[in-house]
């Protein structure tokens, strides 16, 4: 998956699951409730919770080919940058990749930040070999 997937509550209303890959974790991804929607109700999130376990089974089964190979990680209401209910899903294969999957996303603004330098230098290669 390399684009954004709708996907409904219950209720009918949508969460999107958003693919995110970064340096050293091409499988992260982001299932969030937009802003716009308002806020969740307590059996909205119960049922975000469900889905974003479906989600990772998924994930960890196309990934790895086991539903039993994910990580999910849910930021709560005090605990987030963004004002919607998010949850960071990663499939990985092992303790040792969850390990290294969570400390990556604990520095995960600098693999952003690495990211945008590398799309630069790729730019500014190719600007040279076209000139």
């Amino acid at each position: 998956m390399t684009e954004d997937a709708e996907l409904r509550l219950p209720s009918g209303r949508a969460c999107v699951l958003r693919p995110k890959p970064l340096p050293l974790l091409p499988t992260y991804h982001i299932l969030f409730f937009p802003s716009e929607q308002g806020a969740l109700t307590q059996g909205e999130e119960a049922g975000m919770f469900a889905l974003a376990q479906r989600v990772a089974a998924d994930l960890g089964r196309r990934f790895h080919g086991d539903p039993g190979c994910y990580a999910i990680l849910f930021s709560g209401g005090r605990t987030r940058r963004r004002p919607w209910p998010h949850f960071h899903i990663v499939a990985v294969p092992d303790l040792r990749a969850k390990r290294r999957a969570l400390f990556l996303l604990h520095i995960k603004q600098l693999l952003i930040r690495v990211a945008r330098v590398q799309a630069w230098l790729r730019m500014l290669r190719w600007r040279r070999s076209h000139v």
